[in-house]
């Protein structure tokens, strides 16, 4: 990410600094959002569903497009 910012004209270390604090406030989040443990487990960290399902959901999400995608 600190390339990604100084191609986009941002000063090597000031960059730096801020994505750390980025990381870090990113870090806060997670441990307020998930326990650790339950991130650990796939199944329950990711929703799985049918497109239909999705589609249920989501009426405003074109199908086609998950179905090109697949």
């Amino acid at each position: 990410m600190i390339k990604v910012g100084t191609l986009l004209g941002g000063e090597a270390n000031s960059t730096r600094h801020q994505m750390e604090e980025v990381f870090e406030l990113e870090k806060k989040l997670a441990e307020i959002y998930e326990p650790k443990e339950r991130l650990r487990d796939m199944e329950k960290i990711y929703h799985k569903m049918t497109v239909a399902e999705l589609q249920q959901l989501a009426p405003a999400v074109r199908r086609s497009v998950f179905c090109q995608l697949s």
